[in-house]
C-alpha cells in the first residue's frame, strides 16, 4: 500500500514472536523463501543468544547491548537459502525474554544506520522518549528491555499518519520510515533500550 510521500513498503512476508525464559525456540508459520531477509530481534533480563540455528538460514548477529548481566538487547538477520526450515532454536540465552522475527521481501541487509540510539543504564519510572531520523524506506527497531519493570506493550512507534509499525509485542517493535522523525516511547524503567533503522 503507497503511502502519502508516494514509498511503497517492503512485503512483510510473516511475523513469528515468543516471549519465554532462557534460551527460546519457536516455529515459524512457513518456511521462509529462498533469497527473503528474516529480522530478529529480543530482549533477554540475563545473558543474550549466543547462536541461532535454523535449517538453511544463516544467521548473524548485528548488535547487542548488555548492562552488568541484565538488559540484554539484541538485532540479529537471517539470510534464506533454498529449502529452509520452519524451527528457530537459540542458544546461551538466560532470565526472561522475548524474541520477535519478520520475514520481508525485497529488502536485504546492508548494515545498521548510523544514526542510532542506542542506550543502556537503568532510569526508573520514567516515560522515555527517543528520537531517530532516517531516509524514506527504512526498516526500524524499537527494542525495550525494562528488566521486570512494566513497558508499554507494545512499545509505541510513532510519526505523521504516514507512519504505520508493522506490529509489536513486549518491548519489542518493527516499523518502517517514511522520512519524517520517528519517535519511540516506553514507560517504567528500562535497563537497555534502541531504536535504529536497518539501511538495505
Amino acid at each position: 500500500t503507497p503511502t502519502s510521500s508516494g514509498w511503497t513498503p517492503p512485503t512483510v512476508v510473516q511475523t513469528a514472536y515468543v516471549g519465554t525464559s532462557g534460551s527460546p525456540s519457536l516455529t515459524m508459520g512457513a518456511a521462509p523463501t529462498s533469497g527473503n531477509t528474516l529480522y530478529l530481534i529480543a530482549a533477554q533480563n540475563g545473558a543474550g543468544y549466543s547462536s541461532i540455528t535454523q535449517t538453511n538460514v544463516t544467521w548473524t548477529q548485528r548488535r547487542t547491548d548488555n548492562v552488568g548481566g541484565v538488559g540484554q538487547i539484541e538485532i540479529w538477520t537471517g539470510a534464506v537459502a533454498a529449502s529452509a526450515g520452519t524451527g528457530v532454536t537459540t542458544a546461551g540465552g538466560t532470565g526472561a525474554g522475548s524474541m520477535y522475527i519478520i520475514e520481508l521481501s525485497g529488502y536485504g541487509y546492508s548494515s545498521l544506520g548510523a544514526n542510532g540510539i542506542y542506550a543502556a543504564g537503568f532510569q526508573s519510572n520514567i516515560k522515555g522518549t527517543l528520537n531517530l531520523d532516517c531516509p524514506t524506506g527504512r526498516l526500524v527497531c524499537f527494542i525495550v528491555n525494562t528488566a521486570g519493570e512494566v513497558p508499554t506493550s507494545p512499545p509505541i512507534l510513532s510519526c505523521p499518519s504516514t507512519w504505520a509499525p508493522i506490529t509489536g509485542a513486549n518491548g519489542l517493535a518493527f516499523g518502517f520510515s517514511v522520512g519524517l522523525p520517528v519517535a519511540g516511547y516506553f514507560v517504567k524503567g528500562a535497563y537497555a533500550y534502541t531504536l535504529v533503522d536497518i539501511v538495505p
